[in-house]
């Protein structure tokens, strides 16, 4: 991440002079390429918030990138033309052209998963003021204008589904600043859905009290759109007065829709290129509605000045006209004309529920035991009560799932099926939905999905690193290794605010160092971008970070041994000091000489105490003649009656031992 120096600045202001045309006031776009002036102008005056950082970005986007550089002139190029024909030759036929948004709502903790009547309410306070029908719309300036732009929220996504045009994204990240993160799924964010057909507009909790910035026409299409802290949005917002009225949203939109800042970033003779706004030498905050600057009264009550919410009321027939530059057919948003997302969508049947994708398992897995998920969604016109759902495994029916709950059309669900195990190597899952309602499902094409995966042996953990470069991201390199320095992962060639992830699969119980450099010493974060990495193993975050000199190094272990079964008794013969579960498979020691008194059949091992053995009864293959082994009673029993000293045969001996027991109990 490379410091700014003096050859640059002037080099992005030389730039940023050559993007802005001529107009009746206009002179360069530029005055300062420095944010911190204006953030602690902004904190100085905004109670503690910044009002926008929109210019800041766009000088930095005309330093750093030559092709939006380009873009943005053809651009102005191109609205001088039509802001001239149009005051030449005004039709007093209105041309309203309707905007499809999209609310991105990112949030780290509930208060800012902020409520679905907050942003129909900013919504609103944007069709009021972009087609000055708000309540506080007044005569001080008779330029004011109808800017002919009306909003409305998404009805349909970009494959034509049904949608409540409000994306709402659960994200581990707490803040965000201004390099774009959030609108990137891969960072923790949101990707934009295609700006030529929506207004991206990213809800989130910016960091350093920066209240919004939005993208001027002819940036690239994946950042394309209008960021907001969330406290700011719709009324009576988190972040209070004097920015509780929803104005930042409508400054931010005149940015996408290529208006300036109404002082035109500089001093007097620097001008917002709209011929009918007059001439200021900086913002203005408060309510200063009698301030006066360049020799005319400033223009408070506009919306691209840093005043107070309850303040701003106007946009001007110039700066409508700007606008209409950009959308008019050829303009840069002009393809917004054509775009469907405000169009409802009908149910095509009643009972559809469809499998929109298989969530898990897939890829590579450690574990043998599986979790399967699947998305469902109902695009039928009856509420959906209930669906069978059944998984398939290479073939193998597995036992069905009934899933309950209430879906409209349009929505969608995460299920969690029962898990369970298979075996190691490749695998393929099929699940299908059945019986919406319990009844025949009418479109039967779109009720199944499958996904591939693996389970590799051995076990282990997944180590993933993600890693967002800044600004700078060609300085920035990393490895991972384990505790004998060998090395796992490594990264390295990035480019400039590039998200990647790895993966290290099925790695060994161990202790593992992750190192990341900076070759100008300045980390990853956050004077120039925010950057940042984060470690998780099996999905976990173990590390994460981003602010650092020339290098840091974190250090993790892995210690996730599953269950072993064997025997758990000291005292066994087969005692397992690895076993964490007993198996019942003890064996203890005991005599194992067969010859002996003493002889142990269920013996594991022999404690050298057998007791030598004298011809009689020693076990069941060692009972004397004439006897046979009673394994009831575990004695020797006679065979051949009368053989009393089991010779085999009768005999005196016999006849005095018998009557030697008389008297007695055997």
């Amino acid at each position: 991440m490379r410091k700014f120096f003096a050859p640059f600045l002037a080099a992005a202001a030389l730039l940023l002079a050559s993007a802005a045309p001529s107009f009746s006031q206009s002179k360069s776009q530029s005055h300062s390429l420095s944010s911190s002036s204006s953030i602690a102008e902004a904190n100085a005056s905004g109670n503690g918030y910044v009002r926008c950082q929109a210019h800041e970005r766009h000088v930095e986007m005309m330093g750093l990138n030559a092709k939006y550089s380009a873009i943005h002139e053809n651009i102005q190029q191109q609205t001088a033309g039509f802001v001239a024909a149009q005051q030449a030759n005004r039709s007093s036929v209105l041309d309203v052209v309707t905007i499809p948004i999209v609310f991105h709502v990112l949030y780290n903790n509930a208060s800012e998963n902020i409520t679905d009547a907050r942003l129909m309410e900013q919504l609103q306070i944007l069709n009021d003021d972009f087609r000055r029908t708000n309540a506080d719309a007044n005569g001080t300036w008779p330029q004011a204008a109808d800017s002919e732009v009306e909003f409305c929220l998404a009805m349909q996504d970009p494959q034509g589904e049904p949608t409540t045009g409000i994306n709402r994204v659960s994200t581990s990240v707490s803040s965000w600043g201004t390099n774009d993160a959030m609108k990137f799924t891969a960072q923790g964010g949101a990707d934009a859905w295609p700006t030529g057909s929506y207004l991206n507009f990213w809800v989130c909790n910016m960091s350093g009290g920066i209240l919004g910035y939005a993208q001027f026409p002819g940036g690239p299409a994946s950042t394309d759109g209008v960021v907001c802290l969330y406290t700011s949005v719709g009324l009576s917002g988190a972040a209070g007065a004097p920015y509780n009225l929803g104005r930042t949203a409508t400054h931010e939109v005149g940015h996408w829709l290529n208006l300036y800042h109404i002082w035109g970033d500089g001093g007097c003779g620097v001008d917002d290129n709209v011929a009918d706004t007059p001439e200021s030498d900086a913002a203005n905050y408060s309510c200063a509605s009698s301030h006066s600057s360049c020799g005319t009264v400033d223009m408070v009550e506009n919306y691209m000045d840093y005043t107070d919410d309850v303040c701003m009321n106007l946009f001007t027939q110039g700066q409508a006209d700007r606008m209409a530059a950009v959308l008019a057919p050829n303009g840069f948003r002009g393809s917004l004309r054509l775009s469907n997302g405000c169009q409802s969508t009908n149910p095509d049947f009643n009972l559809d529920v469809s499998i929109e994708q298989v969530l898990t398992p897939l890829g590579t897995l450690c574990d043998p035991t599986i979790y399967p998920s699947v998305e469902i969604k109902n695009k039928g016109g009856t509420t959906l009560t209930a669906v069978q759902l059944n998984v398939s495994i290479d073939g193998t029916s597995q036992p069905m799932y009934q899933w309950t709950g209430s879906l409209s059309f349009g929505q969608s669900a995460t299920v969690a099926l029962p898990s369970t195990m298979v075996s190691i190597g490749l695998h393929d899952i099929v699940i299908s939905a059945a019986l919406p309602n319990g009844l025949a499902d009418e479109n039967a094409a779109n009720n199944s999905g499958n996904q591939a995966f693996e389970i590799m042996a051995g076990g282990g953990s997944t180590i993933t690193v993600n890693i967002t470069t800044d600004d700078y991201g060609s300085e920035t390199d990393w490895t991972l290794v384990n505790s004998s320095n060998t090395s796992i992962l490594t990264g390295s060639g990035y480019g400039n605010n590039e998200s990647s992830t790895v993966d290290a699969t099925c790695v060994a119980d161990d202790c593992y160092t992750f190192t990341i450099n900076d070759s100008y010493a300045d980390g990853i974060c956050c004077a120039f971008g925010n950057g940042a990495y984060e470690i998780l193993v099996d999905g976990v975050v173990v590390a994460s970070g981003g602010q650092f000199s020339s290098t840091e190094s974190v250090e993790f272990c892995i210690n996730n041994a599953a269950d072993v079964p064997g025997c758990t008794d000291p005292a066994a013969c087969n005692f397992n000091v690895d076993a964490t579960v007993d198996d019942g498979s003890c064996v203890f020691p005991g005599c194992m000489d067969p010859t002996a008194v003493n002889y142990n059949p269920d013996a594991g091992c022999d404690d050298g105490n057998c007791e030598p053995g004298t011809g009689g009864c020693n076990g069941a293959d060692y009972c004397g003649p004439g006897t046979s082994w009673d394994a009831a009673t575990e004695q020797c029993v006679v065979t051949f009656p009368g053989d009393a000293d089991f010779d085999g045969c009768m005999s005196v001996n016999d006849v005095l031992i018998m009557l030697g027991s008389f008297g007695s109990c055997l």
